[in-house]
């Protein structure tokens, strides 16, 4: 009898098992099939959708970035005299003119349309889409930064007054190159001027021992020779009003918005404006749109380039329109926008650009 019961039990126990493995593999079934696949399938859909954007947006950027890089080297290698003028009477002059605004004024538009639909998207670890990405990254940061300027400025003017500045940080030198800029700002700002050289011969002498008194308290140095600093005062507030014209971030969105029209049914969302509706724009005093043209308005490439920063934005906004191919051209190798002649030569300029 209780043999029997043994075995009954046993084949109870078996029964028991089995059911609880087949709930456990029906539950791991439900779990890969319902969690985990369709996490992978998220996953790869997100890649594609990441990668499909960047795809349908390949060649209008190529297109525009080639165009803008062509109107760049033509400036820089050339010392056009197309942007001495903002007002010129000149019919072709005034063309190229509005034309190198627009060129701009498209890449932003172009990489703003990305950033748009690019945004519910989540960001996928893949190659191709990380060198875009660094890419589009530099050309925003081409237009938007100028934070170097501030630390080139307190080289300069620490050198004209022989201050010596190695024993401070990196880090201390550009929190110094910032005072510098405040004391700068404040003078310009209250007198609502454009830069330190408009203002007078009295302003100018106390903004400069301002600045001196910042810089000598900072370091801890003996003051200024006086004979040094009268010596020096037309060299130092030539420095201090260097031309800078940066197109900040959120400027570049704002740009990029008025630069776009819907697309209904596309494989794209956005289009760029055609030269018409844009030169509408400029001939109606668009706010963005003048924002950019502080960027080429009456720019003399033939000075030193020190005395306006932005004869070295644009060589930047060059070399990066240029990366902004190559990384376009990697995710979309069968575009034929480009000619490899075309190619060549922008890359050649820009490892010249590079060297100087």
């Amino acid at each position: 009898m209780i043999e029997s019961i043994k075995e009954i039990d046993v084949q109870i126990l078996s029964v028991l098992i089995g059911i609880v493995g087949t709930l456990v593999v029906t539950g791991i079934s439900i779990f890969v099939k319902d969690f985990i696949l369709e996490i992978l399938k998220e996953n790869r859909l997100n890649k594609q959708s990441q990668l499909s954007t960047f795809k349908h947006y390949a060649n209008p950027v190529i297109k525009s970035s080639e165009s803008l890089c062509w109107r760049l080297k033509e400036i820089l290698d050339q010392k056009g005299a197309v942007l001495l003028d903002s007002k010129s009477k000149n019919e072709f002059f005034r063309y190229k003119y509005i034309s190198t605004l627009f060129r701009v004024c498209a890449v932003i538009g172009w990489l703003t349309a990305i950033k748009k639909e690019y945004a519910y998207i989540d960001p996928a670890s893949k190659k191709s889409s990380a060198v875009i990405e660094n890419a589009i990254f530099n050309f925003k940061k081409s237009l938007a930064d100028g934070q170097h300027m501030e630390l080139s400025i307190l080289v300069e003017l620490t050198r004209l007054w022989n201050i010596n500045i190695t024993s401070l940080s990196q880090t201390e030198k550009a929190l110094l190159a910032v005072h510098v800029e405040k004391i700068a700002y404040s003078y310009i700002d209250k007198h609502k001027i454009l830069s330190a050289k408009d203002l007078n011969g009295e302003e100018q002498e106390n903004m400069l021992k301002e600045i001196c008194v910042k810089i000598c308290s900072y370091i801890e140095c003996p003051k200024v020779d006086g004979t040094l600093f009268n010596e020096t005062k037309e060299s130092i507030i030539s420095e201090m009003s260097r031309i800078e014209a940066w197109i900040y971030r959120d400027w570049q969105d704002a740009i990029g918005e008025v630069m776009l029209s819907s697309i209904v049914n596309g494989n794209r969302r956005f289009d760029v404006i055609d030269f018409g509706a844009f030169e509408d724009l400029y001939e109606n005093d668009d706010k963005w749109i003048m924002r950019v043209e502080r960027l080429v308005a009456d720019l003399d490439v033939s000075i030193e380039e020190k005395y306006d920063a932005r004869i070295n934005q644009l060589k930047s906004i060059y070399t990066s329109g240029v990366e902004l191919i190559t990384a376009f051209k990697s995710v979309n190798k069968q575009t034929g926008t480009i000619r490899d002649e075309s190619m060549n030569q922008l890359k050649e300029f820009k490892k010249n650009i590079i060297a100087t």
